[in-house]
């Protein structure tokens, strides 16, 4: 967990003013605050969110729907539902309100540890819990958002990869990839991840899950969906 929180924070540290609000013109002070969260297994995390969906950001961070109350702070951001992928209730709505751990004043961007605040126009897989007045949070902060077009952003790729197998249709050398849920194990030495064999129509795949950029990066071709 401590691993996490220091790579999350550098990222923070090194990215937390380019993230684009709408706020003064000058340049804003990040405050990065901790928030406990609990690491989750996959399965987990999807049998207790009450929705998982599919979204594109559509409104900015900004001042306007920036809230602060007693130490806490969150902002409102607006998503266009791009496709339902799990849900508890009925969803019909086309948009749905986000309860984001970010805010901005006059002079900082104040964002939680755990999760770099959603930018607009992307498209992320959320995991949501629905609150009393009908907006929604992530199920965890960590793990609650999923990063589709760049693995690398994922804090857990073990998360990412059983999300998008599971519910985004992905396909290798168009072959269509079955979903069966797996587990990430490091090595013992420290080098890499365990392999992983990913089922598909007809033979299965073998992948070494290096921690190296490069093989993630196959992984990002490999992880592609339709």
């Amino acid at each position: 967990m401590k691993k996490i929180n220091l790579l999350t924070l550098l990222l923070l540290i090194l990215t937390g003013c380019t993230v684009r609000v709408s706020a003064p013109e000058k340049e804003l002070s990040t405050v990065v605050v901790r928030h406990a969260v609990n690491i989750e297994t996959y399965e987990t995390l999807r049998d207790r969110a009450d929705l998982i969906v599919f979204v594109r950001v559509t409104t900015a961070l900004n001042m306007a729907d920036s809230h602060f109350d007693n130490g806490d702070f969150h902002n409102h951001r607006r998503l266009e539902v791009i496709k339902v992928l799990k849900s508890d209730t009925d969803v019909n709505e086309k948009m749905i309100t986000l309860r984001e751990s970010a805010a901005i004043d006059a002079d900082s961007l104040y964002v939680s540890e755990n999760v770099t605040p959603l930018e607009i126009d992307e498209e992320v897989i959320l995991f949501l819990d629905k609150t009393d007045n009908e907006n929604y949070v992530l199920t965890n902060e960590t793990e609650g958002v999923v990063y589709t077009e760049d693995l690398l952003r994922n804090t857990n790729l073990e998360i990412a990869c059983n999300t998008i197998f599971e519910f985004m249709n992905p396909k290798y050398l168009n072959r269509q990839l079955t979903f069966r849920p797996f587990e990430l194990t490091n090595k013992e030495d420290g080098s890499g991840y365990d392999r992983l064999t990913i089922e598909t129509d007809l033979y299965p795949i073998e992948v070494e899950l290096s921690k190296s950029l490069k093989v993630v990066k196959i992984l990002d071709t490999i992880f592609k969906f339709k």
